[in-house]
């Protein structure tokens, strides 16, 4: 069952959030002669927050990647024994 906060969803509901951070709110508030500061902070922090999250993301990737390339360097390593072994056993016979 997919819902809207499903895994596959996060990135664009990230993007979504900084799009109406960045153009949406600040056009909608054009009209106001002064803009509410507790607001702005509020706006302030969950961009601080939103970018936290962007570096914690490329960190997880980075991990992943990391992650992969040295299950493939022991999956190489096991295939060479076993070729090893298998030769070595066609030898002796």
């Amino acid at each position: 069952m997919s819902t809207i906060l499903s895994r596959a969803n996060k990135p664009a509901i990230f993007f979504g959030a900084l799009l109406l951070l960045m153009f949406v709110l600040p056009i909608a508030s054009w009209g106001q002669v002064e803009m509410n500061p507790e607001f702005l902070g509020y706006m302030e922090a969950i961009a601080e927050d939103m970018e936290e999250i962007h570096h914690d993301m490329h960190k997880v990737a980075f991990a992943l990647r990391l992650g992969s390339y040295s299950l493939v360097v022991i999956a190489v390593a096991q295939v060479l024994l076993v070729g090893t072994k298998v030769f070595q056993g066609k030898r002796k016979e």
